[in-house]
């Protein structure tokens, strides 16, 4: 009795399926992305825009000097509210669209200037900052993207403290190990509750009615 077979290399075909899952993956991700994107930038923009409209509006009748004088002042705050989302929208595109430059980095200056930016924060002086870097190592990297994350962090840190603590701490660690540095940024403010953080990464996330970024 002769038996013959067939055999088949399927790797290839393996290949391309784990390769065509994962790219789907990633489109619906940039989609639904694409589409928060979208809706919170109008929903921003908008925002300010209306309060504008509505106390041009109030002023068109009103000849009180004082209450003009505090339509101004309204009108202002909202003119500039309009402009950091603006800002902010300009530094996430650049962010995604730029490619990264690596140089060497003094991150003691670096994370010194971070936490100088929010010397004149509210609550900022009640915050106890601590700065440790293991060792003075030549690091290279994007300075601008690292200070985001950074500026970022301690902006929340200093945002969320905890009132209630007698003692509030802001604290910012760099270790290496092998070729690899770490920078951790600690607080020991409000926290965020464990059934939402996994949604602290999700684009225009916000895990708090504290929260007013964008």
């Amino acid at each position: 009795m002769k038996v013959e077979g067939l055999a088949q290399d399927i790797t290839l075909q393996v290949d391309a399926e784990k390769n065509y899952k994962r790219q789907n993956k990633e489109l619906k991700k940039v989609n639904n992305e694409l589409d928060q994107f979208v809706y919170k930038t109008v929903h921003d923009l908008r925002a300010p825009l209306t309060n504008l409209m509505g106390l041009l509006g109030l002023m068109r009748t009103e000849t009180d000097r004082n209450i003009l004088s505090s339509y101004f002042n309204l009108q202002e705050k909202s003119i500039e509210r309009l402009d950091t989302f603006v800002q902010k929208i300009t530094i996430y595109t650049k962010n995604r669209r730029l490619p990264i430059s690596n140089q060497p980095l003094d991150l003691k200056t670096l994370i010194d200037n971070v936490l100088n930016n929010h010397n004149f924060i509210t609550n900022s002086e009640r915050g106890t900052k601590i700065v440790e870097i293991q060792k003075d190592t030549i690091f290279y990297g994007n300075e601008e993207r690292i200070s985001i994350i950074l500026n970022n962090l301690v902006s929340n840190a200093v945002k969320f403290i905890d009132l209630d603590k007698e003692e509030s701490t802001i604290k910012i660690k760099v270790t290496t190990k092998e070729d690899e540095l770490r920078i951790a940024v600690w607080d020991n403010g409000q926290g965020i509750p464990k059934n939402i953080q996994p949604k602290i990464f999700d684009m225009f996330y916000r895990g708090s009615r504290q929260a007013d970024g964008a």
